[in-house]
């Protein structure tokens, strides 16, 4: 996967020097970068729109062969070869609208504990145990990101596809769909497919939704831990990484084309 960075416009906003916490502007609103059209495509090709939703209906497709996740499968292959024909955020975001419908339309059928379903993706909040992990992974995983970014200097709310209004982080936004099938989403089905968290783990709120109960949240937060810092193999060289030295790696990276107008290429995992 790549980001092109091109050199008509110039980059260096993206670069936090002034450190201000008001998102960019003066009523606390950024930008989109100017080119986000290319960087938005070649990130959501190579994640949300490919690799994510393949990378698991694939894996889990092998242990237990469906007709349905090969079919998702297919969908979601035609779907990242349309971007190559979208020219405009909305239209970009449509594609990925339509990738993270099928991905999240056929992940139910990997999961493999009784008692535990899902059927869509809902927030906001989460509705049934499956979703309560993945928004918890979520946003672990970007406070992560946000963190990384402004070690390194970069402007958390300059995105490509996010846009951000009233303080949202648009460029962590982006640089967590990199991480979410690789780090969250295995997480969540292996805890579930595992029986390390079930049904009674949970606690429904008045809200309508559920959350991890106290106990449940101490035992997740140390597997969450050990997923985030277990090394494996860089997929370029074969060096030993984790997933928090990759990011660091990754957005330092990401730091060097937006200073030398280069071309970012975020590494793209298949664990």
């Amino acid at each position: 996967m790549m980001c092109v960075f091109g050199d008509e416009q110039p980059l260096d906003h993206h670069l936090d020097t002034s450190r201000k916490r008001d998102g960019g502007t003066r009523h606390g609103r950024s930008r989109r970068h100017p080119i986000d059209q290319r960087a938005g495509r070649d990130i959501l090709c190579d994640h949300r729109a490919r690799a994510r939703p393949r990378a698991v209906a694939q894996r889990h497709g092998r242990d237990h062969p469906e007709a349905e996740l090969s079919g998702a499968c297919e969908q979601i292959r035609q779907l990242a070869a349309s971007l190559e024909e979208r020219s405009s955020v909305p239209a970009i975001m449509g594609v990925e609208g339509q990738g993270s419908a099928v991905y999240f339309g056929v992940l139910g059928r990997c999961l493999r504990q009784e008692g535990i379903a899902f059927t869509e993706r809902n927030r906001r909040p989460p509705r049934d145990p499956v979703n309560a992990l993945l928004s918890l992974g979520y946003m672990l995983v970007l406070g992560e990101v946000m963190t990384t970014l402004q070690a390194a200097g970069l402007h958390r709310g300059l995105g490509f596809l996010h846009e951000v209004a009233n303080r949202r982080p648009a460029l962590a936004l982006d640089v967590l769909e990199t991480l979410r099938e690789p780090l969250v989403d295995r997480l969540t089905l292996s805890v579930f497919n595992h029986g390390v968290f079930g049904p009674t783990d949970f606690n429904p709120q008045p809200d309508g939704g559920v959350r991890l109960k106290p106990e449940s949240l101490r035992r997740y937060l140390p597997l969450y831990e050990r997923t985030l810092t277990t090394n494996f193999r860089h997929p370029r060289d074969g060096h030993s990484v984790n997933f928090r030295t990759l990011l660091r790696e990754d957005v330092g990276t990401l730091k060097a084309a937006i200073r030398e107008h280069l071309v970012w290429k975020p590494t793209h995992l298949e664990l």
